[in-house]
């Protein structure tokens, strides 16, 4: 018995929705092989931190912050709050 040309394409359609969702999961399982959700690089090591201790010389410090460089230096620009409807500045 042969199937009408409608449930021959419904069938088609049902299993290449099949295809490509199973192909999705298996993308998205591959890339989040640590289980974190998070991709990582390969050979990564998941939940691992490193760090090594610096030390500063204050000194240096010093010796850069000279007389002449403290009065030519210029302080730092600072973040300016959005005024609100009053004409206050917000968070005030």
């Amino acid at each position: 018995m042969a199937l009408p040309l409608t449930r021959k394409l419904a069938l088609a359609t049902a299993s290449a929705l099949a295809l490509l969702t199973a192909g999705l999961a298996w993308q998205a399982s591959a890339a989040d092989s640590d289980g974190t959700g998070r991709t990582s690089s390969p050979g990564a090591k998941p939940d691992t931190v490193s760090s090594k201790e610096v030390a500063h010389d204050a000194s240096s410090a010093a010796e850069y912050w000279t007389p002449e460089r403290m009065r030519e230096a210029a302080p730092a620009p600072m973040p300016v709050l959005p005024d609100d409807a009053d004409g206050a500045a917000a968070g005030r």
